[in-house]
């Protein structure tokens, strides 16, 4: 299930902590004294509080017991035989944060043999066939008449939200500017960012435009029968409500079988394709992982599975030039290499799509800036036709009165 309020569970599992029957009076105070400096993100503060229990539950003395290099091994040597591996390299990081605060900043003998778990063996076990390509998501939105599933299939393969971050969404959160979606992320797991796409425009404007209230303040996936019985959104917003995550998959993972997509169709692994997809497209390494909300060096080895063939593919992208790209827009086939359509002139890829709208803000603020300094001279004219002012300056320019009293082509000097 995702997390819709970090803040409010993170809360939550604080308390669930603190109340846990298998954790020590001990400590659950060097916990309480630990979370009066613990001053991090809540999606991190929920982290440490769902899985430091493992370590403290089999160490109830944990101040004392850190200090015995036998004991720590043996127990996380345990720990590996019963958790995945992405759990024990997490259950890992925290013990080792909260060891090293409890030691004055000096990580115990014991801690320090502990290996933590490498990305690799962290990854979710995606084969490369198991993304899905951008043809599969057409196909999908092809196999359902609601404007809406449409634009959340093709939007979430696009854009690869976390699912948190896609069911929190509000209509005012999406704009479209230059043939561009701009999905602004409030309060994601690694904070907020803009994310930016180009392959769902036409989907996500058709529902943007059949939204059922176009309120910012309301949720941008909406409930399709209010009247049967789902879970209510906890803080609702107008009449329309939110869409629940579990009702979402299934509509998604219905539409995904009628289309005979043998894939998996769960939002995590669109998420994985959006960034296979972005590495396939050879789109600038920093904007992928930017708009997937993660660092360079995550998004290159965790995301994004390719096969054999389809890394030769980008080589041969790259060394030989792109091979000819539909534009979503008018449909029409471009000659390779191009990055906008010959036939609408709208960009072919987000690289593309963000220059010319980084262009356009450059024109838009040089235009501004001209208006400003006409408006400033305009005024310091006026203000020399006055009695008693002999010359103004203004940006630049100095407006001098002749003998007469008037201002003639010799007034205004540049500088």
């Amino acid at each position: 299930m995702p997390i819709i309020n970090y803040q409010e569970r993170s809360e939550s599992a604080e308390k669930d902590l603190l109340s846990n029957p298998s954790i020590s009076n001990d400590n659950k105070e060097l916990l309480k004294d630990y979370f009066t400096q613990y001053t991090v993100r809540p999606a991190t503060k929920l982290k440490f509080c769902k899985h430091v229990h493992f370590i403290l539950s089999k160490l109830p003395s944990f101040k004392i017991q850190m200090q015995d290099r036998k004991l720590v091994n043996e127990t996380f040597q345990n720990l590996r035989k019963n958790l995945s591996p992405g759990y024990v390299g997490t259950v890992v990081n925290v013990s080792k944060a909260l060891a090293r605060w409890a030691n004055d900043g000096e990580l115990p003998k014991g801690f320090k043999d502990v290996k933590s778990v490498s990305r690799k063996d962290q990854r979710r076990d995606l084969d490369p066939s198991d993304m899905w390509s951008w043809e599969d998501g057409k196909l999908c939105a092809q196999h359902t008449n609601s404007a809406q599933l449409k634009a959340i299939i093709t939007t979430q393969l696009d854009a690869g939200m976390r699912p948190s971050e896609f069911i929190d969404l509000n209509y005012g959160d999406v704009s479209i500017k230059d043939n561009i979606a701009l999905i602004n992320v409030k309060d994601g797991k690694t904070g907020g960012r803009v994310v930016p796409c180009q392959r769902c425009v036409p989907f996500l404007t058709q529902w943007l435009e059949g939204h059922p209230s176009k309120k910012r303040a309301d949720p941008l996936w909406t409930m399709e029968f209010l009247q049967k019985s789902h879970r209510r959104d906890k803080s609702p917003v107008g009449k329309v409500r939110r869409y629940d995550y579990w009702a979402l998959k299934k509509r998604v993972s219905s539409i995904a079988s009628k289309a005979k997509i043998d894939k998996p169709d769960d939002f995590y692994n669109l998420r994985h394709s959006s960034c296979a997809l972005d590495k396939k497209d050879n789109v600038p390494v920093e904007v992928a992982a930017d708009r997937h909300g993660h660092t360079v060096e995550y998004f290159t080895s965790v995301y994004g599975r390719l096969n054999v063939d389809e890394i030769a593919e980008r080589l041969r992208t790259h060394y030989a030039g792109k091979a000819e790209k539909v534009c979503e827009t008018c449909g029409h086939v471009n000659s390779k290499g191009l990055d906008s359509c010959e036939k609408c002139r709208e960009p072919l890829t987000v690289k593309k799509a963000l220059e010319l709208k980084r262009k356009k803000e450059e024109d838009l603020e040089f235009m501004q800036e001209q208006l400003r300094r006409l408006d400033s001279t305009v005024a310091a004219l006026q203000k020399a036709q006055e009695p008693g002012v002999n010359s103004v300056s203004s940006r630049g320019f100095t407006i001098h009165k002749n003998r007469k009293g008037t201002i003639d082509e010799h007034g205004l000097d540049k500088w």
